[in-house]
This record gives C-alpha cells, sequence and structure tokens, in this order.
C-alpha cells in the first residue's frame, strides 16, 4: 500500500502491531503496544493498522477504523470475523473461496469450520454470480502450459492471467521453455528431510544462475542471475541470494521460478 500510494504521488503512513519491533524502521511502522495503535489511529497520526483478530475484537477498538479489512477470509470462520467486526464501521472480505480451510484444534461443532467467505458465496458455488465479489480478472497467475485447467475448474472461467505472461519463458541447457518441469530424485529411508532433493535443488538454482536467461513479459531477454550470486549460493550455508519461503510467504511475490518438492511413497 505504502509503494502503491507513492507511485500516485500520495503520501499513507501505515502501522503494523506485532510482538517484538524490527530493530532496523522500515516503510511500514513497527508497534508493540495495542494502545499506541489505538493512540495513532485516533489521534490521526496514521490511515492505516494491521494487526491479528485478537486486537481488533478488543473493546476499545470498536469502530476505530472506517473500513476494516480481513485478508484470507477463506480461511477465517464466521465466528472469528464477527467478532473482529465491531472493530471498523464497515467491513469487506478479502480472500479466494477455494482456499484450504482453517486449521482446527480440538472438537468443535459440526460446521464451525466454514469460513466467513463460504457463508457469504455459498458452499455450492465456485464463484460468485452477479453483484457479489467475484476473482479478479487480471492476474499474476500462470500463463499458457503451466495452468491449462484452474480457471475453468474454480472460477468459471472468470479468472485469466495478466495479457503479456504468455510470453515469459526461461532460456537455459536443463530448463527450457515455461511450464512445469519433473525433476525425480531417488531416495530411501529420508523421514523428514532429504539430502538428496536438497543436493539437486542446489545443482538446478546454480545452472539458473550460471547459464539461464528469462525472458519477461515484455519480451526483454534478461539474465536470471550471475556467478556472483551463484558463487554466494554455493559458499552460505543459509544460501542467502534465494529467499526460501512457504507457500503463503511466496504468494503475491510473483517469482520467476519456483521449486517444490513432493515425497511420494511407493
Amino acid at each position: 500500500m505504502v509503494r502503491a500510494a507513492g507511485q500516485r504521488g500520495e503520501s499513507v503512513t501505515c502501522v503494523q502491531k506485532v510482538q517484538e519491533p524490527a530493530e532496523e524502521a522500515g516503510p511500514v511502522r513497527e508497534i508493540a503496544d495495542n494502545a499506541d495503535v489505538l493512540a495513532a489511529l485516533e489521534h490521526g497520526t496514521t490511515q492505516v493498522a494491521g494487526g491479528t483478530a485478537w486486537m481488533w475484537a478488543r473493546p476499545e477498538f470498536h469502530e476505530a477504523v472506517d473500513v476494516l479489512f480481513v485478508d484470507e477470509a477463506g480461511q477465517m470462520s464466521l465466528a472469528n470475523v464477527l467478532a473482529v467486526a465491531q472493530g471498523g464501521r464497515s467491513l469487506v472480505l478479502v480472500g479466494d473461496p477455494q482456499q484450504l480451510e482453517q486449521p482446527i484444534q480440538g472438537s468443535h461443532p459440526e460446521g464451525a469450520d466454514v469460513s466467513a467467505l463460504d457463508h457469504c458465496h455459498g458452499e455450492a458455488q465456485d464463484a460468485a454470480p452477479g453483484p457479489r465479489p467475484v476473482p479478479g480478472r487480471d492476474l499474476a497467475a500462470p500463463s499458457g502450459a503451466s495452468a491449462p485447467s484452474r480457471p475453468s475448474a474454480f472460477y468459471e472461467n472468470r479468472l485469466r492471467s495478466r495479457p503479456g505472461l504468455e510470453r515469459q519463458a526461461l532460456e537455459g541447457p536443463l530448463l527450457s521453455g515455461a511450464g512445469l518441469w519433473h525433476v525425480p530424485v531417488e531416495h530411501d529411508g529420508n523421514q523428514s528431510a532429504s539430502p538428496e532433493e536438497v543436493e539437486v535443488v542446489g545443482r538446478l538454482i546454480d545452472t539458473l544462475l550460471e547459464g539461464t536467461a528469462w525472458v519477461d513479459e515484455h519480451g526483454a531477454r534478461r539474465a536470471a542471475g550471475t556467478r556472483r550470486r551463484a558463487g554466494r549460493w554455493r559458499r552460505t550455508t543459509r544460501r542467502s541470494s534465494i529467499s526460501p519461503a512457504g507457500c503463503r510467504a511466496a504468494r503475491g511475490s510473483e517469482p520467476s521460478i519456483a521449486s517444490r518438492a513432493r515425497k511420494r511413497r511407493w
């Protein structure tokens, strides 16, 4: 939001409630105390505040903001959304109706796991008709061979790739073109970790960084990496030239290349 506002020549101040603020200040001010977040909203020193459901459900946050956005509403139960809704004068649910359900611990009555988004859309509908919210039309979603069926299977053909993504491709000795590649790795006896897979992924990344180019959505040919970055990948234990992330952290980052290891039992 800060970046988008800057591109439009506008100024916006954002704060986020965290357990421990980072030592280095970033574009979003981090605050450890709920009272300080509320004071910033009341005094008008911030226009946007981010926090957990626990914060927005507190009585003192009643109608603290004009609009309360609930992210990942496809994973948030109706009860939790009702608890936080009092924090804003209006409510916007943002999420994917095909998102995996939220993890639930313990025993709950039947239906307690149904998300607020499902209640709005109706569990029998894949996409909402009429004036209700629908998935965005142009997204940075995979194009061509890498995503042939998801839009028709889940979103009634309403979800389409952003124009130009069909031009994206890799040009290299090992991986060339666009789509999904299967790289089998044989190993035996591994339970929670596989050194064999780590080694193969490391070789793949070395190849991508040293000898593979990337054609972007505008048709421009770019180097996917440099020998200096590849060298740093080899030398450092954590391989800092690459940013490992889970599915949730990687979402929205629009990476050129993503790798996923999957175990198959025989």
